[in-house]
């Protein structure tokens, strides 16, 4: 889900930590870490508003932070309905400490957008899908009043051209 997620960022406005027991799971269940905050993240213990926001060694959790973890199994029941092209099925889920990271809001943020769709279609057994997709290019038009065209056209299409044109001719008559 996030192998080519190396030098990228993704933004997480609201997120939660989670704490999942490793050693106590059940044998059948694979737990891997999707998501994990930087040494220097922290999880607040008061979030009342006050400001300025700080870390207190007392209250708060030191990061790295998991804010999301994937959890697989071997899929129960009918073995041979749980058989696609010769590849047992796994049931899957994905655990995420935010849920408003895909939302319109965020999910052209960084590359939430990837994040989200590289989830989905992991979790649809998809895995070809998963990538780092290609930016949207953004409206880059250039908007100019009359006066600001109207310079443009004086000075870009008449007067620098001439300019050259007269050097060049005077260079030339001096020459000869």
């Amino acid at each position: 889900i996030t192998k080519d997620f190396k030098n990228m960022i993704t933004a997480f406005p609201f997120a939660r930590s989670i704490e999942i027991d490793f050693d106590n799971k059940p044998a059948d269940v694979t737990a891997t870490k999707l998501i994990e905050t930087s040494p220097r993240s922290w999880g607040e213990t008061n979030i009342t508003g006050e400001k300025p926001v700080k870390f207190d060694p007392d209250k708060d959790v030191k990061g790295p932070l998991t804010l999301g973890v994937v959890l697989e199994r071997d899929a129960q029941g009918d073995t041979a309905a749980s058989e696609v092209s010769g590849k047992k099925k796994k049931s899957r889920i994905i655990l995420f400490g935010d849920s408003d990271f895909a939302t319109n809001a965020y999910f052209h943020v960084q590359r939430n957008g990837d994040l989200f769709l590289n989830m989905v279609s992991w979790l649809a057994e998809e895995e070809d899908l998963v990538s780092i997709r290609p930016r949207e290019p953004e409206d880059r038009r250039v908007s100019l009043t009359q006066a600001q065209s109207r310079f443009i056209l004086i000075f870009g299409v008449i007067l620098f051209p001439a300019a050259i044109l007269l050097t060049g001719l005077v260079i030339y008559i001096r020459r000869r």
